[in-house]
């Protein structure tokens, strides 16, 4: 990043002590971002992780339904069934802490892309490199996150299919109102949503690449 010439009026450039204090502040501001960062992505990534691991319990459970009957089949069924909504629930709560965020990180992709290209079009210094490096670091984690978004959406979509295939309807009829169930509750995607009205994954993530070269297109014609 570009240095602070004047640094809450300490002379950074003339004075040696007030340049190790200016460094020290840097050094802690940017230790403080990347650590915030690193955890942030952390986090999600156990969560996915953890939801992703659930689902597959809860795939190779079903697949293996068909070797229970009478009492276990029963029990086996309500295990299932309590994880699957446990899981799901899980999601629910994790969409609805990070919704906002992920507008809030799409638009900062979006933006550095934009001024990046920008400055390009224009000329090559200091400030354009600090650019590339948010850059680089911002569309990292955005395709992570499009990344994690679409194995879980994927994963939720193969319960639904392995339980409509799971041969429910060669079970007692008071056992297939549960695998009903969770073909059900399986329809509906499940994922990362953006602002809680479209959901993320590499589709979208695609999607935003093609429109912000579309809004660098206009911008650039507008300057």
């Amino acid at each position: 990043m570009t240095l602070e010439l004047d640094f809450y009026g300490l002379d950074v450039k003339g004075n040696l002590f007030h340049y190790f204090i200016y460094e020290a502040c840097a050094f802690c501001t940017q230790f403080w971002v990347a650590a915030m960062y690193g955890i942030t992505l952390a986090t999600i990534q156990s969560i996915v992780d953890s939801s992703l691991t659930m689902l597959k319990v809860v795939t190779d459970r079903l697949n293996r339904l068909q070797e229970f009957s009478g009492p276990s089949l029963k029990q086996e069924l309500s295990e299932i069934i309590d994880l699957h909504v446990h899981v799901l629930s899980c999601l629910e709560q994790f969409e609805n802490y990070v919704s906002l965020a992920m507008l809030m990180q799409l638009f900062n992709c979006v933006t550095i892309w934009i001024m990046l290209v920008l400055i390009l079009s224009s000329s090559f210094d200091l400030n354009t490199l600090s650019v590339l490096v948010l850059l680089v670091v911002t569309t990292g984690e955005t395709y992570a996150l499009c990344k994690w978004a679409t194995e879980l959406s994927d994963a939720s979509a193969t319960v639904g299919d392995v339980a409509s295939h799971a041969q429910w309807y060669n079970i007692p009829a008071a056992d297939q109102k549960a695998v009903v169930s969770i073909v059900l509750r399986a329809q509906k995607r499940e994922g990362i949503k953006v602002a809680g009205f479209q959901y993320l994954d590499m589709e979208s993530f695609g999607m935003l690449v093609q429109r912000t070269y579309s809004t660098f297109m206009v911008v650039r014609d507008m300057l």
